[in-house]
């Protein structure tokens, strides 16, 4: 699969895992602590950060990112 065909279906499946999420965290569904948790993404509020708290859609999230950002990183 070229590189472009890869980034478009990471980026699809991205859209796929976060739509209807909003601005909460995935895991508690706490509002707060998003802004201050230091990912692009705001997938985990802060304390469930410093807890280590994780779902499987999180975990698919995150290394979903890093292909897509080697992706970017070795198309530079």
């Amino acid at each position: 699969m070229n590189g472009a065909k890869a980034k478009r279906k990471i980026q699809k499946r991205l859209g796929q895992i976060g739509f209807g999420k909003g601005d909460v965290c995935w895991v508690c569904g706490r509002r707060s602590g998003l802004k201050t948790c230091r990912e692009a993404s705001g997938t985990r509020c802060k304390k469930c950060m410093d807890a280590g708290k994780m779902t499987p859609e999180v975990l698919e999230y995150i290394q979903l990112k890093d292909k897509l950002e080697k992706l970017n990183n070795s198309n530079s």
